[in-house]
């Protein structure tokens, strides 16, 4: 997928229902799903990292 120079998909098409970026002000809180190989799907395949307020700003946490 391509981006504009906003972060935004080029074409509205790429994404059904795509907003705006994640460092977008109304975003209140954001979630990023990082899998890895390693770990057992029976334990979720990855981590959660989990931001608590604006995303622009906060820290992510595990």
């Amino acid at each position: 997928m391509e981006l504009d120079s906003k972060g935004k998909p080029s074409s509205k098409d790429a994404i059904d229902g795509y907003a705006y970026p994640i460092s977008n002000q109304n975003v209140m809180e954001a979630h990023i799903f990082q899998l890895k190989p390693e770990v057992p799907a029976e334990l979720g395949g990855g981590v959660m990292w989990l931001s608590i307020g604006s995303p622009r700003y906060a820290p992510y946490l595990p």
